[in-house]
This record gives C-alpha cells, sequence and structure tokens, in this order.
C-alpha cells in the first residue's frame, strides 16, 4: 500500500501497489503520476529511466570526490532537463549527488541531493503504517487502476 498525504490540505489517498520494488515505482510514476525525482535512482537499469534517444551524454571526470569518496562525474542534457550525477567508483557504483535543472520552467530551477547509502539497513516496519491524522479525509487517486 502506497499513501500521499499533503499536511497542508490534510488530504490523503492511498494504492495497492505490487510487491516488487521496481514495479511500485514503476507503478508510482506511471499510473498515480507521482512526482519523485529520486525514483528512477532505485532502478537496477537506471539508464532506461534517466536516458531518452535525443539525450547527449558527457564524461565529465573520474577524479571528483564527493564526502571524502571518488567519483565519476556524469552529464545529462536532454531536451527538458539537464542531469549532472556523481557515481562512486569501485565496485558499489551508488550514486552520490545529483543535480536536476528544468530548462522550461522561469528561473531553470534546480534540485540538489546528496546521497549516504547504507546497504543493511535495519527499519522497523511499524514506521512504514499511516495513521491518518485527526481531521484528515481521503480522497483517494483519480486514477481507477490505483483503487486499493
Amino acid at each position: 500500500l502506497v499513501t500521499v498525504f499533503s499536511s497542508e490540505n490534510k488530504f490523503y489517498g492511498q494504492a495497492s501497489i505490487p510487491k516488487d520494488i521496481e514495479a511500485a515505482a514503476s507503478f508510482a510514476l506511471d499510473e498515480l503520476d507521482i512526482e519523485a525525482p529520486f525514483l528512477d535512482l532505485i532502478y537496477r537499469d537506471i539508464g532506461s529511466r534517466l536516458l531518452d534517444s535525443q539525450d547527449a551524454i558527457h564524461y565529465l571526470t573520474d577524479k571528483s570526490r564527493i564526502d571524502g569518496i571518488d567519483c565519476h562525474h556524469i552529464a545529462i542534457r536532454g531536451p527538458e532537463i539537464d542531469l549532472q550525477l556523481w557515481v562512486e567508483e569501485g565496485d558499489k557504483p551508488v550514486p552520490r549527488r545529483i543535480i536536476i535543472t528544468s530548462k522550461w520552467e522561469g528561473g531553470a530551477p534546480r534540485f540538489i541531493g546528496n546521497m549516504r547509502w547504507d546497504a543493511a539497513p535495519k527499519i522497523d516496519s511499524k514506521i512504514f503504517k499511516f495513521k491518518a491524522p485527526e481531521g484528515s479525509t481521503n480522497i483517494g487517486f483519480a486514477n481507477d487502476a490505483a483503487k486499493p
């Protein structure tokens, strides 16, 4: 089950999602139209989600350091956005920094994210249980595929 909650309006919607993480991400992005800039980074084949046939890819350097970690610096220029990605060198090629710049919005807004990874986290499953705050309204999703 995925829940999207607006604390400003006290509205929320819930939908059943596939159990596989990649299928769940695809459902959230494609069926529910959820905008989540980092969600593309969980796919095994990131390139299939980030790249379009029109995109230009530039390998800038293998000498960047993010939080003391050597990284490859890659830039992708697309028709709608420019993306810079710093990927850890070695046997754990995880993204360490991402910058997304929108080309067509006023002021070319930029999203910057730094990432630290824990490949074996200890997370209590209770953290994923949503309890609607008092006065909240379940408005669901517009898409019929989202009905729980």
